[in-house]
């Protein structure tokens, strides 16, 4: 999605990618996030730097802000800002950075102090954070942080301050309530947002996703799972990878649950690309795949193993018919292989 422009403009762009050759990479995939322009940016397991690149096109393949010591990163999470450019979660370093992509190089701090020593603060940069795992874009250009390890959720508003947006620093499994600054969060590990302010938080402590809307009123959506990264699709339905699960699980903006067959074993990651197609990473042969809607046909290309009929189900609950799998990179086996 291009900065500025609403999901339901983005979907009806539909930019056609053409299928090609997986791209080979060097290290496991991490995270993944869409970036403008049909790119696609991806955090490798163990490395410093963001490999970005077009899908099925081989030579599109660069490396964003790769660097050692303390110029380095270690991503755990990458989102696409609302100013185009990408910000990364680091949770070695104990802060979120960001890239211009007209500068891939260079990185800039966004939030974080690099270390862990809680203090009283003025500005995203004062912040101690603990590990931050997550990112979520929240109204009026600003961000949301999940540091599980301290309990809480932070609000970043574009003009550099923070405050708290959920949770009080304890690990507790805390009933529903009307505040979420002053709702205890346990864990709150993974974030996704919709477009009209509305917070989505999974909880690995709490065995839960829980909603947090404009007011700050909490709401449980689902229970008994172990949450995983979650997306919003462009129709407002959150979508949900359960750690080591083989399912994934929708809630729709009426709070309706149902869960699906994941297009892939063991999904680790996901994200939403501007045609509305979702990019999930398989755990199990660290490979990327899209499902995107082009056709009747069920298919799969390059690493990997058929994967069936469950890529029919998986297509049939995104609601808008994706029933194509493509692997787009992955470093089980050189592209054209059995993975």
């Amino acid at each position: 999605m291009r900065p500025g422009e609403d999901r339901s403009a983005a979907a009806e762009r539909s930019p056609s990618v053409t299928a090609g050759a997986p791209i080979l990479l060097a290290a496991p995939p991490i995270a993944v996030s869409a970036l403008p322009d049909g790119l696609v940016a991806v955090a490798l397991e163990g490395t410093s730097g963001i490999a970005v690149m077009r899908p099925g096109d081989p030579s599109s393949l660069q490396t964003w802000a790769d660097g050692d010591g303390a110029n380095g990163v270690r991503p755990t999470a990458v989102y696409l800002g609302p100013d185009g450019r990408l910000l990364v979660a680091d949770g070695r370093g104990r802060r979120v950075v960001r890239i211009d992509p007209a500068r891939p190089t260079v990185i800039r701090l966004v939030a974080g102090r690099g270390v862990w020593q809680p203090a009283p603060h003025q500005s995203a940069l004062d912040l101690a954070l603990r590990s931050p795992t997550s990112i979520a874009a929240a109204p009026d250009a600003g961000l949301w942080i999940a540091d599980p390890h301290a309990g809480r959720v932070w609000l970043v508003e574009q003009n550099g301050s923070a405050q708290v947006a959920a949770g009080t620093g304890a690990d507790d499994d805390s009933a529903d309530a009307t505040m979420a600054s002053a709702t205890a969060f346990a864990r709150p590990t993974f974030l996704a947002s919709t477009n009209d302010g509305i917070l989505y938080v999974g909880e690995v402590g709490a065995h839960r996703v829980r909603r947090i809307d404009p007011l700050g009123v909490v709401t449980t959506v689902l229970t008994g799972i172990d949450p995983g990264p979650m997306a919003v699709l462009p129709n407002a339905t959150l979508v949900i990878a359960p750690v080591g699960g083989t399912t994934l699980m929708y809630v729709s903006s009426s709070g309706a649950v149902r869960s699906t067959p994941s297009p892939v074993p063991h999904p680790s990651a996901l994200t939403v690309g501007d045609d509305g197609s979702l990019f999930l990473i398989d755990d199990t042969s660290n490979r990327i795949v899209r499902v995107r809607g082009t056709s009747s046909s069920v298919v799969t290309t390059g690493m990997g193993d058929p994967l069936g009929g469950a890529n029919a189900s998986a297509a049939t609950a995104l609601g808008t018919n994706p029933d194509q799998l493509t692997t787009i990179a992955g470093v089980v086996a050189l592209p054209g292989s059995q993975g």
